[in-house]
């Protein structure tokens, strides 16, 4: 769900909300302040929200009830509430099933799925959620780039950025790319197992 949706939400709510007190909330305070607006105009009056978000309130009555991390829609995504007496790790890794609170995406982009990954087995499966993102990036080449992953041509550092446009500007050969790639691939992986076979994509949630 995307935060354009709301509109069409609310109207499709609103009926449902007359005569009721509203509360709601968010991450940081920022976004249900806009949806108040929004509730407002669409004649949804008696709202009430949380002043500052969930971040504000978790750091403010923090009582080590709060399990998990706090997922935040910006270059955080993943907010630690609590401190080392308070703190609860809840996330598993998708790989290992290790308590980590670390978030990554799958770094092949038509996937991109976001994943509770330990950071060391994020990188030790080349950043990808599956068997199925990683045969799909050898073909496609549409791997995202990071500072700890890059192929190597002509002794060379080059990114996957850099290797696309090289294929696309006919200066190499897609099959000898894709063969750079997989060979890359293979030196680092090995024959370590993905747990999951299929893309861990999110699927659309349908709401009634």
């Amino acid at each position: 769900m995307n935060f354009r949706e709301v509109p069409q939400l609310l109207e499709r709510y609103k009926e449902k909300a007359q005569g009721k007190k509203i509360i709601w909330y968010c991450t940081g305070g920022i976004r249900c302040e806009k949806a108040a607006v929004l509730a407002n105009k669409s004649g949804i009056a008696d709202i009430y929200a949380i002043e500052g978000g969930v971040v504000k309130y978790v750091n403010k009555y923090n009582d080590g009830n709060w399990l998990g991390n706090l997922y935040t829609f910006d270059g955080r995504v993943s907010t630690q509430v609590g401190d080392e007496k308070t703190h609860t790790t809840i996330g598993t890794c998708l790989h290992s099933g290790k308590l980590t609170d670390n978030c990554d995406n799958c770094r092949h982009t038509p996937c991109n799925a976001r994943m509770i990954v330990d950071s060391k087995e994020h990188k030790k499966h080349l950043g990808f959620c599956s068997q199925e993102c990683f045969d799909a990036a050898q073909k496609d080449l549409l791997i995202k780039d990071v500072d700890w992953d890059a192929i190597r041509i002509n002794n060379k550092s080059c990114t996957y950025k850099e290797l696309r446009s090289l294929v696309k500007n006919d200066r190499i050969a897609l099959q000898e790319a894709q063969d750079l790639v997989a060979k890359h691939f293979q030196k680092i992986l090995g024959k370590i197992p993905f747990l999951h076979q299929e893309s861990q994509k999110e699927g659309v949630i349908e709401m009634d």
